[in-house]
């Protein structure tokens, strides 16, 4: 039996325990609420060491809070932006719009983990 035989049977084999789940349609999906969260990267970029550790280490909010805090006055460092659950971004933000991670690291780490 060759492998392309046994992937072959497995799949066969597999079916009827397949057509046994339910659809996840659309409808049957429940989908967390979630935010925008918004950080700098300065990944394919030339950057200083303190830019660096800033990107390593801040989260913000909204994209013009990312923008006005910045490492320095030349940072270039570009915004991106990821999808957060909505349980985390108000733990994160809940008193500023800046979150830094190494405070974090002391206080949540399994929250720290994820969004290093």
């Amino acid at each position: 039996m060759n492998r392309r035989r046994f992937v072959q049977l497995s799949l066969l084999l597999s079916l009827p325990s397949l057509a046994a789940l339910p659809s996840l349609s659309p409808a049957a999906t429940t989908t967390a609420a979630t935010r925008s969260v918004y950080r700098l990267s300065v990944r394919g970029r030339r950057g200083s060491r303190a830019a660096k550790s800033h990107c390593n280490n801040k989260l913000f909010a909204s994209a013009e809070a990312a923008d006005r805090n910045r490492a320095h006055r030349g940072d270039h460092a570009r915004i991106v932006s990821f999808q957060m659950s909505e349980e985390d971004f108000s733990t994160l933000f809940s008193h500023s719009e800046v979150a830094d991670l190494r405070r974090l690291k002391r206080s949540s780490a399994g929250l720290w983990r994820d969004y290093r």
